[in-house]
């Protein structure tokens, strides 16, 4: 079909200026009206936004108090059960039970027991202990109402009741079962617990929500859903009166459940609410909706308002522009005819370009895409598309909060400002959820310039990796587990050699003792006994390793601080070691300069740690060397903190450390491969746990020519709570 051309009409200069004047008009107006419209979607997206990260934000610190105070009930629950486990009176209800003993000789007996537990366990306000048939047989402590006490059909080893208030004061009562050793039931242990720590626990937790005044407890028992409230500020319960609308919702959902309650007398009420793990509570957070969301609101309210102002002063530009623009449009029609004519031969071209470059994008593998400074994309390819499930159509002119969640949203768009930043190609590894899979891409992006150089863009290309990464990942960690694997078959051998060697010193001099007693001398048989003195020191050595590790490990590893000096701690492993170091004549010396030696610290660990290096430099060390202990002041990061520290560095004399093992040595069951006999390969992993409770630091260097260095950093003043 042949184009078919339309020759152009004239028109005086008014008609022309009317029809641009009412042209410009509406061009406006049509700006006007689309802008308010985006405006008010964009406004409306920001609220909804907004509120989502309000409710993240009091989820996420819930949760944080919900296993504070789980961890302290379960602390509640082990002292209950270690009240529960004595055995000898145990022994004697089960012989009350059977009608063996008197009842005042079980109740002088219990509750002499249940006293010393007490006084062992300062949160225990009063213990209960009653029969197989309920009744109570001794009782020590508060007297508690028998109201509070746990309900026999929720009774279970350890059954948590509900918190009451006795003088002014917030209690709690876990049941725990007595059994004999074929599990048949003896009585019961009720023992009531100061919710003091609880307390303090929840009413941190209100005080960072400034719109609620009180955080209230669900516990579900025999008798449905009762409500308490732990904070001593407040003894209503303003949930009480909507009690059966807040259980209907919570029954049945899960954690971090969000419920707007409605009410004819009472505001919106937003509900969150989540359980307490290990209980049968349930946490429960509650404010009107409008002070909840009420800083959503104002946020939105100032972008709206910012919005408009950028509105109305665009407009005011575009009419402004218009004006001049009117002057120049009017110069002539041939001129214009002209510009036309050639920004059509200019489009064409460019239109050809383009589809030469979308077919050569879209026939690429590789995930392509153009987005804008603002984020929108410009451009996506085939690929691109395929891998979202949506026509390229219909994502142009979006951003990626539109495809993504909003945390992933925001990564792209840093990645994006990091290619603007650098000014140049950076390459990123980016994990998406794409049609419900999770898929790690490796991206390049690189931003676009125009014609006068300026960003404009960015461009990325993106290559679908999970694959790959698996392969790696699989292979890393059978890496892993066959290091772990061999360093614990190392750490078994040398253990049960280690114990063997012992055990056999002292099975072989007792056995030798045994046998010569009636004809060796005193001189032999005490020199046997020596013998075995140092094998069962050995021995017990070994154990107490595994113990401290075992309790490292456990997180149950205590300090108890005091003030000292490390230089008398220092001169009491020196005494302690002395045999050794007479034997091999080595000299130790302590370079103490200005440096003050006075800190706060567990003398006990800080003298494991000290006495186990000593030990090494000893066993390393040649005859005759020199041992050296020097110290200095320093700071080190106490959390975000710099704070005043004091260093002690250990020189030995000997071979120094293997430049490989530098970073291995303070592991868990690594050994030295130099050839020096002893050791289980705990020593060195035991001291950099007990240094990093001290809130310090350890570590190992080679000294020139010869010899090993380990220095140690220790802060002067132990960590307080508000630090």
């Amino acid at each position: 079909m042949s184009e078919e051309r339309v020759s152009p009409v004239a028109i005086d200069a008014p008609e022309s200026q009317q029809l641009l004047h009412r042209l410009r008009r509406q061009g406006v107006a049509g700006i006007l009206v689309t802008a308010l419209v985006i405006s008010g979607i964009a406004c409306f997206q920001f609220y909804q936004s907004q509120k989502q990260s309000t409710i993240e934000y009091l989820r996420s610190d819930l949760q944080i108090g919900a296993l504070a105070l789980s961890a302290t009930l379960k602390d509640y629950q082990s002292i209950a059960r270690q009240v529960t486990g004595r055995t000898h009176i145990r022994q004697m209800l089960q012989q009350y039970n059977l009608g063996k003993i008197a009842a005042i000789e079980l109740r002088r007996e219990t509750e002499a027991v249940l006293s010393d537990a007490m006084r062992q366990a300062p949160e225990i306000v009063g213990i209960t202990r009653l029969d197989a048939n309920g009744m109570p047989v001794a009782q020590v402590g508060e007297t508690i109402p028998q109201a509070a006490w746990p309900k026999r059909q929720e009774a279970s080893p350890l059954a948590l009741g509900l918190p009451l208030w006795l003088q002014q004061s917030t209690l709690f009562a876990i049941s725990a079962s007595i059994t004999n050793h074929k599990q048949q039931r003896l009585g019961t242990d009720l023992v009531f617990f100061d919710m003091t720590k609880s307390v303090e626990i929840v009413e941190r937790l209100s005080q960072q929500f400034e719109f609620a005044s009180w955080i209230q407890f669900v516990a579900r028992g025999a008798e449905g859903a009762q409500y308490f409230n732990l904070s001593q500020r407040d003894l209503i319960n303003p949930l009480q009166p909507r009690a059966s609308l807040i259980d209907q919702q919570m029954i049945g959902s899960g954690n971090h459940e969000v419920h707007n309650l409605h009410s004819e007398r009472n505001p919106e009420l937003t509900l969150l609410h989540l359980s307490v793990p290990n209980t049968n509570w349930q946490m429960v957070l509650a404010a009107a909706s409008s002070d909840v969301y009420a800083s959503a609101g104002r946020n939105t309210w100032l972008l709206f308002a910012a919005m408009m102002v950028l509105l109305f002063a665009g407009t005011f530009a575009t009419h402004a522009m218009g004006a001049t623009t009117l002057k120049k449009i009017t110069l002539g029609d041939q001129a214009l005819r002209e510009l036309n004519q050639r920004n059509q031969e200019l489009l064409n071209q460019a239109l050809s370009n383009k589809r030469l470059i979308d077919d050569v994008l879209d026939h690429s593998v590789s995930v392509i895409f153009i987005k804008n400074l603002e984020g929108k994309y410009l451009h996506v390819n085939r690929a691109f598309a395929d891998e979202r499930g949506m026509d390229g159509a219909d994502i142009i002119g979006r951003t990626d909060y539109d495809l993504h969640a909003a945390d992933v949203a925001e990564m792209l768009r840093e990645n994006d400002r990091k290619a603007v930043r650098s000014d140049g190609p950076v390459m990123l590894e980016e994990t998406l959820m794409v049609k419900g899979r999770q898929r790690v891409f490796l991206t390049t992006k690189f931003p676009l310039r125009d014609h006068e150089n300026r960003i404009y863009a960015t461009c990325g290309m993106a290559t679908d990796t999970t694959e790959i990464k698996k392969n790696e990942e699989l292979k890393f960690a059978l890496d892993a587990a066959e290091s772990a694997n061999q360093s614990k078959s190392v750490f078994l051998a040398n253990m049960s050699h280690e114990l063997r060697t012992p055990l056999h010193g002292i099975l072989s001099f007792s056995e030798r003792g045994m046998e010569r007693i009636d004809r060796v001398q005193k001189e032999k048989l005490f020199k046997y006994f020596e013998n075995i003195q140092v094998s069962g020191k050995r021995l017990l050595s070994l154990l107490n390793d595994l113990l401290d590790l075992s309790k490292l490990e456990a997180g149950k590893f205590e300090l108890n601080y005091k003030t000292c000096s490390l230089s008398d701690i220092i001169d009491d492993c020196v005494v302690e070691q002395s045999p050794a170091i007479n034997q091999a004549a080595l000299k130790i010396v302590q370079v103490a300069g200005e440096v003050d030696k006075i800190l706060e610290c567990d003398p006990e660990r800080i003298h494991q740690v000290i006495r186990n290096l000593l030990s090494n430099a000893i066993k390393f060390s040649p005859g005759k060397a020199v041992i050296e202990f020097e110290f200095d002041d320093c700071q080190i990061y106490s959390g975000e903190n710099l704070v005043d520290a004091i260093e002690l560095r250990i020189r030995d004399e000997g071979k120094g450390i293997n430049q490989e093992e530098l970073n291995a040595i303070f592991d868990k069951f690594h050994q030295s491969q130099n050839p020096v006999p002893g050791g289980t390969g705990l020593g060195l992993s035991i001291c950099r746990e007990i240094v990093n409770l001290h809130r310090g630091n350890i570590w190992a260097e080679n000294r020139q020519p010869d010899g090993a260095m380990f220095v140690i950093r220790l802060p002067r003043k132990m960590r307080t709570a508000s630090q």
